[in-house]
């Protein structure tokens, strides 16, 4: 029975421990952690496909992203939208392109690519991310409309 509670108390012990570590670590001062140094994160949103839509209408200078590749695009897409492939090589150098003052609204075929963009553009500092969500699945099956 000792030696139970001996064992019980060193896992608590170091699990308390690690626990504490980890709080350090994300609450780390160190001068290129300060605040000033980080780069305000956006807002993000991911909305369903009609509230994207309209959130976009109603939005001046949006910018509309779709990350899919050039096959899937040449099926249909959102009318007025322009081309990122997330999966080409230049991807990241193609979002820097873009104002990150304005609104950019994001798609792909069914969310999994275009919340990574979201992420990763939250990170470059863009002020203002939309997501749709169920990408352009989630878009054909609510009838909105296809560019072809």
């Amino acid at each position: 029975m000792n030696r139970f509670i001996l064992i019980l108390s060193s896992m608590l012990l170091l699990f308390s421990l690690t626990a504490c570590q980890g709080q350090q670590q994300a609450g780390d001062t160190s001068p290129e952690n300060t605040p000033q140094e980080t780069p305000a994160l956006a807002v993000s949103e991911v909305l369903p496909p009609a509230a994207f839509w309209e959130k976009y209408e109603q939005t001046a200078d949006a910018q509309l992203i779709d990350v899919r590749t050039p096959e899937e695009i040449a099926e249909g897409k959102v009318t007025g939208a322009s081309m990122i492939d997330y999966r080409a090589a230049d991807f990241q150098a193609q979002i820097e392109k873009l104002d990150k003052e304005k609104a950019v609204f994001l798609y792909c075929r069914s969310g999994g690519r275009s919340g990574q963009a979201a992420a990763q553009m939250e990170r470059l500092g863009f002020k203002h991310v939309v997501d749709m969500k169920g990408g352009m699945i989630a878009w054909t099956e609510a009838g909105m409309p296809v560019e072809k």
